[in-house]
């Protein structure tokens, strides 16, 4: 793409959609391998017969395997420092601190936090199954999942004084307070355990990470649950892989585009420069030939339109900026005493403005603008901050209506009788504009303006009509209750009236058997009643 200039943003961009992509999809790949083990792995029961088939398993080992059992220590287990009920085998002390940061980008105070300690104490534990048949975990550091449960939490806040609060202003850092937080996995908990199971030589049961690379898990959930989050997981990292392909597709097609308009400008002109050259080597030649039988009328014609209104010889090459007109040549024009117009002549007409200050538009200039900041002193500092007021400073402009400049000016005109032309706010109640724009530009301005105002009111039209539509279905639910119950309450009054007469009259022989049982349900409950 020779000429084509690529934009720094557009090439970041690019960079780093396809960077993220490629990222992404490797965690996919990493992720969609870890399900498709786990959905490989042999799951076990922690009991006897699971010695007997790492014996007749070669080298006494599987390499990925699923084993579910509960936590016991294999000596003394860990005690919470904080609730002494609470035993465990693995312990995380942790100790952050929490401050609020000035942001100068965003005038705002962020929350940012920093570890002060953190403590992590272990004893060997093993996973025991139904018939007293033990497991020992090892390094359960490297294992991934979440398996360690909250025993404590606490946040200690800061109480500040005077000096504190001058500190943090001009420091920008303010301290909240710390938190410290415990946890524990404790003695009793159902672990789910994915990893490589050995037979020692002594008869013991190991799990430890596999020796394969594979993905190493501790979770105190099932293995159903543990296999959903890895599947969300790898469905993550694929849709970012593909929302970020996309992103740098869509900015590939963008920069396509751009250069092939970019060449297709350049194809329209050296279009129009070689057609360019094509008339300027056929006009000497027209003109030294002369007219000839086979040259037609109309040709001849243009030739005449394009000369000069002066001196009918030269073509037209100068165009004159106050009016437009291309009508003359360019030693004709330095030849006139006055330089004005040919085809206007030399009466000026002017036009008063009224009123301007009543006008609508855009029509001023900025010719200065100056912002005067405010220097703090330590006693302005602290007034603010109790005032809550913070004195930037004075901006200072200066905008004016320059000579010379050209105006689109819509109003009244109206002829004096001294014969001097006015133009001031129309007396029909109609707007007054003075634009620095074209008409058509001052046109479109208000075009605007009118289907914003005409989608704001079918904005609002539409909200209401919807919000009596929702009275509406309110208002008819309202009615259908009440019509039910109504039919409930009359129903309910024909059956008490019904009740007695079937009492008294006794049943007929053309009474059904089925319509007996029904007058003895309904005179049961109107006895209840």
């Amino acid at each position: 793409m020779d000429g084509f200039p690529m934009e720094v943003t557009e090439t970041v961009c690019l960079g780093a959609s396809l960077a993220l992509s490629g990222i992404c999809y490797y965690l996919y790949r990493k992720s969609r391998t870890t399900l498709d083990k786990l959905d490989d792995a042999p799951h076990f029961t922690i009991d006897g017969k699971l010695k007997d088939i790492l014996k007749v398993t070669p080298g006494a080992c599987l390499q990925y395997a699923v084993i579910e059992g509960a936590v016991q220590p294999a000596g003394e287990p860990l005690t919470s420092h904080f609730q002494k009920e609470f035993v465990g085998v693995l312990q995380k002390f942790l100790l952050r601190e929490h401050r609020l940061v000035w942001n100068s980008l965003s005038r705002t105070w962020t929350d940012s936090e920093r570890v002060l300690h953190h403590r992590v104490n272990a004893v060997p534990f093993v996973l025991v199954g139904s018939n007293e048949t033990t497991v020992r975990v090892l390094c359960p550091l490297q294992a991934s999942g979440l398996y360690m449960e909250t025993t404590h939490e606490k946040f200690h806040q800061v109480n500040y004084g005077l000096g504190d609060i001058i500190g943090q202003y001009l420091s920008g850092e303010k301290l909240k307070g710390q938190l410290e937080t415990e946890e524990m996995l404790k003695v009793g908990t159902t672990l789910t355990a994915v990893g490589e199971l050995i037979l020692e030589m002594d008869g013991t049961l190991n799990l430890r990470p596999p020796s394969n690379g594979s993905q190493y898990f501790l979770s105190n959930t099932d293995f159903d649950t543990l296999v959903g989050e890895q599947v969300s997981t790898a469905l993550r990292w694929k849709a970012l892989a593909i929302a970020s392909a996309l992103a740098g597709a869509a900015l590939l097609l963008w920069v396509g585009r751009r250069y092939y308009y970019h060449l297709k400008v350049g194809w329209e002109r050296e279009q129009e420069r070689r057609e360019f050259e094509r008339l300027q080597n056929e006009g000497p030649r027209a003109r030294a030939s002369g007219p000839g039988p086979e040259t037609p009328q109309d040709g001849e014609e243009e030739h005449i339109e394009n000369a000069c209104v002066i001196c009918l010889s030269q073509p037209r090459n100068c165009v004159l900026l106050d009016c437009g007109h291309v009508c003359c040549c360019r030693s004709c024009f330095q030849a006139l005493q006055q330089r004005r117009c040919p085809m206007l002549g030399s009466n000026e007409t002017t036009v008063r403005v009224l009123c301007p200050l009543q006008a609508s538009g855009l029509y001023m200039e900025t010719t200065h603008e100056k912002f005067h900041q405010v220097n703090y002193g330590l006693g302005d500092i602290i007034g603010q901050y109790l005032s809550g007021e913070k004195l930037k400073g004075q901006l200072e402009t200066e905008e004016m209506l320059k000579v010379g400049t050209t105006l689109t000016a819509v109003g009244e005109l109206i002829l004096e009788m001294d014969g001097t032309l006015n133009l001031r706010p129309p007396s029909n109640g109609s707007q007054y504009f003075l634009s620095n724009t074209d008409f058509d530009t001052l046109v479109g301005e208000q075009v605007s303006t009118a289907l914003r105002w005409k989608a704001l009111a079918i904005a609002s039209a539409l909200a209401g009509a919807a919000l009596l539509l929702w009275v509406g279905r309110r208002y008819y639910y309202h009615l259908k209750v009440g019509w039910e119950r109504e039919q409930e309450r009359r129903e309910f009054e024909r059956l008490q009236n019904e009740g007695p007469r079937a009492r008294a009259s006794g049943p007929g022989p053309e009474t059904p058997q089925d319509g007996e049982e029904e007058h003895i349900e309904n005179a049961c409950v109107n006895t209840v009643q």
